[in-house]
């Protein structure tokens, strides 16, 4: 990807604080990373500085959404979607040897499945998740170090500034949300994962029993479960090494009583859903239950 001087120098220094502060990398440490065709230039700067971090080995995964379509549309009805043996014992020995992951989102095409009948990706998304169940359970338990990022390309320039927007435009955009803007992004992060996590502990203070939201169109009672807490910021594994699973993150969130949400959620933006751009959702729910929906 073509970009200004000043930009791929930025882009270097994002490259720099995922390695060091998003999955913190230790000496020696393997890291696996997966992305779309688009963001592959950012790969391989996360690549040259998880190196230069002191890394054992770096592999970089391609997910092509073209060419898993073209796979899809091909396949004989009778057959079903597997993967190779290889890609099951990759993944455990990733675990077994504490690897590091850092996943690229598909912003550039993310509707790269839309052509697809829905069949054929529902039956690739649970192929798909069956080969990685264990595997994203490990990363989900903090297990491991991990993190989910972005990075700027033109066909997301696109989407979000229009047919005339431009790489350089979004990173612009992009640059203060990533906390790029600070001398030091690193202990930018490390100084705003701190100030989620006392969010997190003020809401615990409260004992919420139920979150009242309301906006355009949505009227949505949601019922906590009474040991509920708060989470948010940056995470912590199993041994206390600090990482943050989602670079930009300003979550902080917590677990619902599932019988006991009620009322309408209108969603005021887009959502992709397995590859597919859907807008205007509007779900109503009774007793934890969508009894209505519209799309």
């Amino acid at each position: 990807m073509e970009g200004s001087q000043q930009m791929n120098k930025d882009l270097r220094r994002y490259a720099d604080m995922v390695i060091t502060t998003g999955v913190s990398l230790y000496q020696g440490q393997k890291l696996y990373i997966k992305t779309g065709p688009a963001a592959y230039y950012f790969a391989q700067m996360l690549g040259e500085a998880a190196y230069e971090q002191g890394s054992g080995y770096v592999h970089i995964e391609i997910e092509d959404s073209k060419l898993i379509h073209s796979r899809l549309t091909a396949l004989p009805a009778s057959e079903e979607i597997t993967f190779p043996a290889w890609k099951s014992s990759m993944l455990s020995e990733m675990m077994n040897e504490d690897w590091a992951y850092i996943r690229i989102e598909e912003t550039d095409d993310p509707q790269g499945l839309q052509h697809t009948p829905p069949d054929l990706v529902q039956a690739y998304t649970a192929a798909n998740h069956k080969l990685h169940h264990t595997f994203k359970n490990s990363m989900m338990n903090n297990e491991h170090t991990w993190c989910v990022i972005c990075a700027p390309s033109s066909g997301w320039a696109r989407q979000v500034l229009g047919p005339k927007g431009t790489v350089e435009e979004l990173w612009d955009i992009l640059k203060p949300i990533l906390r790029l803007d600070h001398e030091d992004p690193s202990q930018a992060w490390k100084e705003h994962g701190s100030r989620l996590n006392k969010r997190c502990m003020a809401l615990d203070a409260l004992q919420l029993k139920t979150l009242h939201i309301t906006d355009e169109g949505t009227d949505l009672t949601i019922g906590l479960t009474p040991h509920a807490r708060w989470i948010g910021g940056n995470d912590a594994r199993i041994d206390g090494r600090v990482f943050f699973a989602n670079i930009p993150t300003e979550e902080s969130f917590s677990v619902p009583d599932r019988e006991l949400t009620e009322g309408t959620l209108r969603l005021t933006k887009p959502v992709s859903i397995m590859d597919t751009l859907v807008e205007g959702v509007t779900l109503t729910f009774s007793k934890g239950k969508v009894v209505s929906y519209t799309a």
